[in-house]
């Protein structure tokens, strides 16, 4: 019995639940009076607002469950094993996207430069111009870090076993390499940020454009070319990121790749139990409660330095709204 939550419905809301028959179950003596119950109530990817539905992934990994279930442990540790590969994989291929990066932010700090680093009284662009460069060298250094951590991981991954003991030392050893994908993300979502802020205030505050120091098309050029690098390094490292979590989510509630109970998702239980609770088939009736799960990704300095950034930008644009709203008040009582 599977427990789906709501919303997996175009046209629909409510839960479902989904019962599998198994007329070889007979035949398995260890098998024969138990019932799987797995709530995947918590297993879900969220296509819209009103719609969710299971990733690739979030599948097989639904689907590993009852592998164990039926004793088919080499393909719970060949889905793993598959994961962890492709995690390796794509922290190599990742180096392109973040080399591209660095390169388009160096090619658009280099555009900014002559006109930033102009003698000015009271200069709004000193700290952001600062703050951008300061980035922009832990980019570089952070980039180069991950190359060596991603070539570490793909040498530890060839010398690792593909037993159950083999494939958790690999998974283990790549989390220095999954937390380096994280705090680089941050780091390149900053560096962009600073860049556009840097340019606003070039722009609005400054008269950029009237500078002969200010080349406006090739800046133009270069900060939509850093956009869109932005969006394709940090996808190239959520999707690094993402597999060794896939890993994570399988071994860490099987850790000896054994069926076993886990609070909130998975059980077993024999038909004499079931008639205690009055033959209810409801899998959250059995499983129990999910801990609750800490987001160890949230860094609030960072967050509230992102926060920070954004709100300039926005009490900004507050403002030239304010004044374009007065002069056009002014123009209607003349």
């Amino acid at each position: 019995m599977i427990d789906i939550r709501a919303n997996f419905f175009y046209t629909r809301t409510v839960p479902c639940q989904l019962w599998f028959f198994d007329r070889a179950k007979e035949r398995d003596e260890a098998r024969r009076d138990r019932v799987l119950m797995l709530d995947a109530r918590n297993i879900f990817h969220k296509v819209s607002r009103s719609v969710c539905d299971f990733s690739p992934e979030q599948q097989k990994n639904v689907a590993a469950v009852v592998w164990l279930y039926r004793g088919q442990q080499d393909r719970f540790l060949k889905l793993v094993e598959t994961y962890l590969a492709r995690a390796v994989e794509l922290g190599e291929a990742a180096q392109k996207p973040l080399d591209a990066f660095e390169q388009a932010l160096g090619r658009l700090a280099d555009l900014i430069e002559p006109f930033a680093t102009l003698k000015r009284t009271d200069d709004p662009l000193a700290d952001p111009w600062d703050e951008l460069t300061g980035a922009r060298a832990s980019v570089t250094a952070d980039i180069e870090a991950f190359g060596a951590e991603a070539t570490a991981g793909r040498k530890g991954w060839r010398g690792a076993g593909r037993d159950n003991a083999g494939l958790n030392g690999a998974r283990v050893a790549l989390h220095p390499l999954a937390d380096r994908c994280r705090d680089l993300t941050k780091q390149i979502d900053l560096a962009a940020k600073l860049a556009s802020r840097v340019i606003d205030i070039a722009l609005k505050d400054l008269a950029a454009r009237d500078s002969d120091n200010w080349a406006n098309p090739d800046v133009s050029r270069a900060r939509k070319a850093l956009d869109e690098l932005r969006t394709k390094a940090v996808e190239a490292l959520r999707q690094v990121r993402y597999f060794v979590k896939q890993a994570d989510w399988l071994q860490e509630r099987f850790p000896e790749a054994m069926l076993r109970d886990v609070e909130g998702l998975v059980t077993l239980v024999d038909r004499a139990t079931i008639a205690t609770r009055d033959w209810s088939l409801t899998p959250g009736h059995f499983v129990g409660v999910a801990p609750e799960e800490q987001d160890q990704d949230f860094d609030f300095e960072e967050t509230l330095r992102a926060i920070h950034i954004d709100l300039k930008g926005l009490n900004d644009e507050a403002a030239d709204l304010a004044a374009l709203i007065a002069r056009n008040f002014e123009e209607l009582g003349a």
